[in-house]
């Protein structure tokens, strides 16, 4: 979902709702700890895309210009 809208914010409704789809026993911070992982991995591989949380709405996916 990131992906497809890179460089619009995306609600963590919508992220929760799409991927867990109201399923029971889904705890609320789920989606903060794969966006954590997400972030690792990123790190990790030394990617010019970086995950940013926007308060109040979500995360959207930024990239960085290679220089």
């Amino acid at each position: 979902m990131l992906m497809n809208n890179k460089e619009i914010a995306v609600s963590r409704e919508r992220i929760f709702d799409k991927l867990w789809n109201n399923e029971n026993g889904v705890l609320p911070n789920t989606l903060e700890v794969y966006i954590k992982m997400l972030r690792n991995k990123l790190i990790k591989y030394k990617s010019n895309v970086s995950i940013k949380t926007i308060r109040g709405l979500g995360y959207k996916l930024e990239i960085e210009e290679c220089r």
